[in-house]
């Protein structure tokens, strides 16, 4: 279309025409698309990771907004990138928020949760104030480990159902920016109901079943046991937030 007299020498996974060598390109999966095809899913880029708003409260609420409201769209405009560390860190500021607001809520459905988890064990000279502190403290900790566990989960998942080429920078940008999910936890319970958490874990579920569709390629049901290795196990494990 663009080069009439060129000869194709690929043809596009989106739209299947053919793609000649001034028009062939790879999308974040690897497979060639022509310049029109590509052009419909290169964004700008998130705003967490642009010049401007990058590491920044209106980045990190931005990217937020886009991956909640979009959560079927979103990583298929991700820019093909492998830089990890600002999903990691969007990730993991994600969970840290959403589990800090679950143990709030749990502490207000239970008045002397708080007392029991910061009881001061015989023999330390440990205020209680201290105590509560470092519980509040360990949240942070606590969501990167989840945040390590979830990702190396998913992506030994993806090896197991074939994916050979995923590549952990990769999937780290997947567990990253689906971690925004865990926001949802800033929702307070309805009585015992914590629909907070509830809507964490179907938003979850939905991103990551989304992303690995669009990055592999795979089946709707491979990529269902892909996503449900890793959501068996911390739910398992009461790594959710519940």
């Amino acid at each position: 279309m663009h080069h009439p007299r060129a000869s194709a020498v690929a043809i596009c996974t989106d739209c299947e025409q053919d793609i000649c060598a001034p028009c062939h390109g790879m999308d974040l999966r690897g497979f060639a698309v022509c310049a029109t095809c590509r052009a419909k899913y290169e964004p700008a880029g998130t705003a967490w990771e642009t010049d401007g708003q990058r590491w920044t409260p209106i980045g990190f609420a931005r990217t937020a907004r886009d991956i909640i409201m979009a959560p079927r769209t979103f990583f298929m405009r991700l820019p093909a990138s492998d830089q990890w560390l600002p999903p990691a860190v969007f990730g993991v500021t994600s969970m840290a928020v959403g589990l800090f607001f679950a143990f709030i809520w749990r502490v207000r459905l239970d008045d002397e949760l708080l007392a029991k988890v910061s009881a001061t064990p015989e023999g330390m000279e440990l205020s209680a104030e201290a105590a509560k502190f470092v519980v509040f403290a360990a949240i942070p900790l606590g969501a990167a480990i989840q945040f390590v566990f979830h990702t190396l989960l998913l992506y030994f998942a993806l090896k197991i159902f074939g994916v050979m080429h995923a590549k952990l920078s990769h999937v780290i940008r997947i567990t990253g920016y689906a971690s925004a999910a865990y926001l949802f936890m800033v929702v307070p319970p309805l009585g015992d109901f914590g629909l907070g958490h509830f809507l964490m874990i179907m938003w979850l579920f939905n991103l990551e079943v989304n992303a690995v569709r669009w990055f592999y390629n795979l089946g709707f049901w491979q990529s269902m046991g892909a996503v449900l290795i890793p959501f068996m196990f911390i739910m398992t494990l009461g790594l959710g937030g519940g």
